[in-house]
């Protein structure tokens, strides 16, 4: 059965949740981060999260970020409510680092 991870990334705390192919929620996390404005450091609890979630054998992470988002490229180009988040290429930076895909939206259009 295939998983996949999706991300809420939020100004506090980044919700996480693992779903199947059919839309069941098989588990759900949230982590408290108080280096949201590190971009090293959001990228590995994304990874971290990836390796204590590979029981479920993801296939694909998904993220919401509160900010302006170019979909096509999850490029990064401001979190208004993130500071130090400014044109930065999220989406190319982990699937280097997961080597699955991943796919970044603003997270108002991530929730319709």
């Amino acid at each position: 059965m295939k998983s996949f991870l999706g991300i809420d990334w939020g100004g506090t705390y980044i919700k996480a949740g693992v779903v199947n192919d059919r839309g069941k929620i098989l588990k759900k996390i949230v982590y408290v981060s108080k280096s949201l404005t590190d971009k090293k450091a959001f990228v590995d609890n994304v990874i971290l999260m990836v390796k204590d979630l590979r029981s479920f054998k993801i296939k694909a992470v998904g993220i919401g970020a509160p900010g302006i988002i170019n979909l096509k490229k999850g490029f990064i180009y401001y979190l208004p409510n993130i500071p130090g988040w400014k044109n930065f290429p999220l989406k190319s930076v982990l699937r280097k680092k997961l080597k699955m895909p991943v796919f970044i939206d603003n997270d108002a259009n991530a929730f319709g």
